[in-house]
């Protein structure tokens, strides 16, 4: 009747949860060639798959409109993806260093993982967050699931970044093609959220990511499929309708000519290493293949947002 939680809905969520490792998504938002994914999987552990709704960190940029209408419907198509082999996605909102604070005070959890973020502040959080783990003898492991190679794997020969696109790009073609895209998990092994201190589960609704009143996305849905399903359909019809002539379509605003992946790539719903080899597949079809120009001009774009 006070309010304060009894303490034998705790200890069930320990004896839930003992164990459990953390599957933090953040802009990986699909299932297939997320390493952090498939490493947590191979754990054996029970997964929490967990999605941060955090606008508190200082210096983690805030999202517009459009992209939290685009927010919403990859975390429910991601959702769906996850339950279809046996987790769920659980939802919270603040700070991730306080939530990650809590889970530790539960004392439930076995480890973390996560693919890594690159901008400033989201490096700091995520350092700080793993020494504090790791303090805590949480194992904790970080994957490359957004690049098709790390910052500081192509450096100059005197080992310091390089600042001209020219010779980078070079220097990582003479790499060869990045690894192959790798498999969905199957199935997965979930664990059930309970709520700790301060940390509640809330509904995707709760966040009121898409607008009303007006709604002015209403015809979004007719042009964009949020999602990885959207994402794998948006790189079959470029390839199919816009790669070849894709070298003088692009920069031509009456012509539909560019790949429309950015947002899909944004959020993480498809890998650059999916869109590499799906793009060098099509180069070395013998039927109706585009282009070798065309397909070079495009992987070169991808290696331009590296």
């Amino acid at each position: 009747r006070s309010g304060a939680a009894p303490a034998a809905p705790r200890a069930r969520w320990e004896t839930m949860m003992n164990g459990a490792a953390i599957m933090w998504f953040r802009n990986d938002l699909r299932v297939a060639d997320n390493p952090a994914l498939a490493a947590a999987a191979a754990s054996g552990h029970p997964l929490i798959c967990l999605y941060i709704h955090d606008e508190e960190t200082p210096g983690l940029r805030r999202l517009g409109g459009a992209a939290r209408w685009w927010l919403h419907g990859s975390l429910a198509a991601l959702a769906s993806s996850l339950e279809k082999r046996g987790a769920s996605l659980t939802i919270v909102r603040g700070a991730a260093e306080a939530i990650f604070a809590a889970l530790l005070e539960s004392r439930a959890l076995r480890s973390a993982f996560w693919n890594r973020r690159y901008d400033t502040a989201g490096v700091a959080t995520d350092a700080r967050i793993k020494a504090r783990l790791k303090d805590n003898d949480v194992s904790c492991q970080s994957f490359n699931g957004s690049l098709l190679q790390e910052p500081w794997e192509t450096a100059t020969a005197a080992g310091t970044p390089m600042r001209v696109f020219g010779p980078f790009w070079r220097a990582a073609q003479a790499k060869g093609d990045p690894a192959a895209p790798t498999p969905a998990p199957r199935k997965l092994k979930g664990a059930t959220w309970r709520n700790v201190k301060n940390v509640a589960a809330v509904s995707l609704s709760s966040l009121q990511l898409q607008p009303s009143k007006p709604n002015w996305a209403k015809a979004f849905p007719t042009r964009w499929t949020p999602g990885e399903d959207g994402a794998r359909e948006r790189i079959a019809d470029f390839i199919d309708e816009a790669l070849h002539g894709y070298a003088a379509a692009r920069d031509r605003p009456d012509k539909d000519g560019s790949s429309r992946l950015s947002p899909h790539l944004r959020f993480g719903e498809i890998s650059p290493r999916q869109i590499w080899h799906s793009i060098v597949q099509k180069r070395l079809s013998q039927t109706d293949a585009a282009p070798a120009s065309d397909a070079a001009k495009f992987l070169t774009e991808l290696g331009w947002r590296e």
